[in-house]
């Protein structure tokens, strides 16, 4: 079931009884940010709490799906507006999360005003918006590259463990913009492969995050994670065969039935899950494969010696 909302005025226990009553994946919340230029919401006679929306999502991202929209372009809303508002809806993680972009349809407030803000739209429907006193054509052409990646990678869970780092570390808005240009140049936003998106990816980051240690091994798992059937070796590569294989045998997976990928890393996985924090601990990630279902990751530990394997 479908609702949208207004999450700042959720009540608390309707919130509880979701909690409570409603099975995990029953209900999908839509709920339109938009921004959180309260300048921009007012503006456009729009009253929002970002803090309490934050809060109700965060207490219920657990038991309801979420899909969250942003709006690009409104009134008083700059560039660095909206970057601030698309980094700080991001850091909620939602499982999707749509850039739309300004129309002027007939007969709504802010196509009777758009001469006063120097807005310039399109004639014929849906009236998308072209440039204003506050976007310039060039800057929502770039912002559309943008949403492009983030339909790619995120929304379609492609790069979920790189994207969460990110975030933490880096702007994710300038990471994907850059992206989604670098992508254009390699490709095409309306076809391409499975493997173009992660070896675009892989370029990208080799060019410009070589220093960052973390990254591609973040990488390698979102691939690793995308396959129902165990993927070519790329990226990061796997353990050796003779010492996955007892690594395997001690572990007692049933190697036989199933395939599996063991992966080095130099980070506490599981913290890393929990927290979203990369800490230095070398590991090895090994992710099962049936072939039908979704993969996953069956074990995270810290790496066995060659002694505690009999090698």
């Amino acid at each position: 079931f479908q609702f949208e909302i207004t999450a700042d005025i959720l009540h608390p226990a309707i919130m509880q009884f979701i909690k409570d009553k409603v099975p995990k994946g029953m209900f999908r919340f839509e709920i339109g940010i938009q921004t959180v230029n309260q300048k921009a919401n007012l503006e456009v006679s729009r009253k929002q709490n970002f803090e309490k929306t934050k809060e109700v999502i965060l207490q219920l991202k657990n038991h309801v799906e979420m899909h969250l929209d942003l709006i690009v372009a409104l009134p008083l809303d700059y560039w660095n507006d909206i970057k601030y508002s698309f980094e700080e809806v991001f850091k909620l993680y939602p499982p999707e999360l749509q850039l739309g972009f300004l129309k002027f349809l007939k007969g709504t407030p802010v196509r009777n005003k758009h001469e006063q803000h120097g807005y310039v739209f399109d004639a014929v429907a849906p009236y998308q918006i072209i440039k204003s006193n506050y976007l310039s054509e060039q800057e929502l052409a770039a912002i559309t590259k943008l949403e492009h990646a983030l339909e790619i990678y995120w929304n379609k869970k492609r790069l979920t463990h790189t994207l969460q780092y990110v975030t933490t570390q880096y702007s994710v808005f300038d990471f994907l913009l850059g992206l989604g240009k670098y992508f254009e140049q390699r490709s095409s936003f309306y076809s391409y492969t499975a493997m173009d998106i992660y070896n675009i990816a892989q370029e990208y980051i080799l060019q410009n995050f070589a220093e960052d240690k973390w990254m591609m091994q973040l990488l390698a798992i979102d691939y690793y994670l995308q396959h129902k059937i165990k993927p070519a070796n790329k990226y990061v590569d796997e353990m050796n065969r003779k010492d996955k294989f007892a690594l395997l045998e001690y572990l007692k997976l049933p190697h036989q039935k199933y395939r599996y990928t063991v992966l080095p890393i130099a980070f506490n996985y599981n913290l890393y899950q929990q927290e979203n924090v990369v800490e230095s601990h070398p590991q090895v990630l090994i992710i099962e494969y049936t072939g039908t279902a979704k993969p996953r990751v069956v074990l995270s530990q810290s790496v066995l010696t060659k002694e505690v394997l009999g090698l």
